[in-house]
């Protein structure tokens, strides 16, 4: 990886992160619990650690809940993965 595309990469992550940081502080505390939970499931699916048991109760009971799992679950699988690629030396060197 070419240090521009380090320093591209890295301005694109503090956004990120920027954004994130600034959308959980609307957000109800059952969407961020169900993100959390999402994206630990995400991570699994991408080849990492056991994710925890979706809430299901929650899950059908709470709509924020439930849009935060997708959420979480969509981000964190695309992240992880990317991760899990470029570590194998898939995602382009």
């Amino acid at each position: 990886m070419t240090k521009r595309t380090r320093v591209t990469v890295m301005v694109a992550m503090l956004g990120a992160l920027l954004t994130v940081g600034a959308a959980a502080q609307t957000q109800s505390t059952s969407y961020r619990d169900g993100r959390q939970n999402g994206c630990q499931h995400g991570r699994q699916y991408a080849g990492g650690a056991p994710a925890v048991d979706r809430n299901e109760g929650r899950f059908a009971a709470e709509v924020d809940y439930a849009a935060g799992w997708k959420a979480g679950l969509a981000e964190c699988y695309e992240k992880y993965r990317r991760i899990s690629r470029i570590g194998s030396g898939v995602g382009g060197r």
